[in-house]
């Protein structure tokens, strides 16, 4: 009866938060296309590209491309992926790691860095024109309200000291986040790595909050338990140990948005590097892929026994129930 209670309140939860944002769309590998009529108030894509024919009110996309054929009223922010724009941006365009092409109006800037901004005949941007090492091509035929502003010079990334950082921090999440992922790959085997991937991917919102409930274990069982010499050095391995196998998943999940393979090994190494890059990313990887994903990987491996069964968790309160007490 308790398990069925927490698998209720949970439930409940899990569809109060999912009505709280029925208007917005968030997807991790799989691509969002907003239709025509249809409008949303935000459209976020992990690992995959998104296709406005609509109206959305922001968009953003991480490791994959933005295709605006009818309106964004507020801002398009795509990171690692290109920018087509033949319907209207009312805000800011901005485009990391990937070029821009615009053949309508940017009500905002246009801001492309590391890579160029293409602007064809009936392109309008209000604000400025900005290109980071890249370029600026098309200025002739386009309306432009502010200033051009190009680079395609690497000399301040020579000189940058905190250019080299960066990039030394960025290498380092790229290489330890696939380590991880392939040692535990190695360990548990492809069809465990496999389950976890679909709790996260099935379960999404009870891997959240069962990832968070782990999280909040991790904080006060150390606190609670004072008196026990090394459970501090213990609970936080287990936390490790449940991170490293939820985060192989969700490496699995987001790294076959990029590779269309039936294999395990090679999306998850390819995800978990993404997984990381995207973590290193200012405000955004801080605050909230840090959260999402952190949650979400120890939210899965718990929810399916470390792959065992997306529903492991669940099952095993079933089968091992509460005993009533007896009356003598």
């Amino acid at each position: 009866m308790r398990a069925r209670s927490i698998a209720i309140w949970l439930l409940t939860a899990f569809v109060s938060v999912g009505a709280a944002a029925a208007s917005e769309r968030v997807m991790v590998g799989e691509d969002i296309y907003v239709a025509a009529g249809e409008e949303l108030d935000d459209a976020v894509c992990i690992g995959c590209s998104i296709r406005i024919d609509g109206k959305v009110r922001d968009a953003v996309a991480i490791g994959g491309s933005i295709d605006v054929n009818g309106e964004v009223s507020g801002d398009a922010v795509s990171i690692f992926g290109s920018m087509r724009l033949d319907g209207d941006v009312r805000g800011d365009a901005v485009v990391i790691g990937d070029g821009m092409t615009i053949s309508s109006k940017v009500g905002g800037d246009a801001v492309a860095v590391l890579g160029a901004i293409e602007l064809n005949s009936g392109a309008e941007v209000d604000g400025d024109t900005v290109s980071v090492l890249g370029g600026v091509t098309g200025k002739a035929v386009a309306k432009l309200g502010g200033k051009v502003h190009e680079s395609q010079a690497f000399k301040a990334l020579a000189v940058s000291g905190a250019a080299l950082l960066f990039l030394l921090i960025l290498l380092f999440s790229m290489l330890a986040g696939p380590f991880v992922t392939f040692v535990v790959v190695s360990i548990l085997g492809p069809t465990r790595v496999e389950i976890v991937q679909q709790t996260a991917a099935q379960r999404a919102g009870m891997s959240f909050l069962i990832g968070l409930a782990v999280w909040v274990a991790s904080v006060v069982t150390p606190v609670t338990m004072f008196w026990a010499p090394g459970v501090e050095s213990l609970v936080t391995l287990a936390f490790f140990v449940v991170a490293a196998v939820g985060y192989a998943g969700l490496g699995l999940w987001v790294g076959r948005g990029f590779i269309r393979s039936e294999g395990v090994l090679a999306p998850a190494v390819v995800g978990s590097g993404v997984i990381g890059i995207i973590q290193l990313i200012p405000v955004l990887g801080w605050f909230i892929a840090w959260p999402l994903f952190g949650l979400l990987a120890l939210g899965a491996a718990t929810l399916s026994g470390f792959g065992t069964s997306i529903d492991w968790m669940l099952r095993r309160s079933e089968m091992e129930p509460t005993p009533r007490p007896t009356h003598t």
